[in-house]
């Protein structure tokens, strides 16, 4: 009904694991809160407070890995050595694939 395993909701309801991201939309629908309070209170988004002076134009700081682990709440350094390297080698690789494409625009081949 949920989509969530019952030891899913167990080990949440128990406090031994926090729920992933993807599923606090369905923790907010099955708990009748609202979604966005649910998202801005556990540090998914931010809270806006009014009219703000933003500029569009400027793409946001990308997060460092740590800062990343840091907002999954990931705190285990085993775990956090292991998706660091993780990271760092998937932005290599897609910074390989961004060159060879625009190699291959410059040379016509795509």
């Amino acid at each position: 009904m949920t989509g969530l395993s019952l030891t899913t909701i167990s080990r949440t309801l128990d406090g031994k694991t926090l729920p992933l991201p993807s599923q606090l939309t369905t923790w907010a629908t099955v708990l009748n809160l609202d979604h966005r309070t649910m998202l801005v209170e556990t540090g998914h988004i931010p809270e806006q407070r009014g009219p703000q002076d933003v500029n569009r134009d400027a793409a946001p700081e990308p997060l460092s890995p740590d800062e990343a682990m840091d907002m999954w709440g990931i705190t285990d350094p085993i775990i956090r050595k292991t998706l660091s390297g993780s990271i760092v080698q998937a932005i290599r690789l897609q910074k390989e694939l961004d060159s060879a494409d625009g190699l291959r625009a410059v040379v016509g081949g795509g």
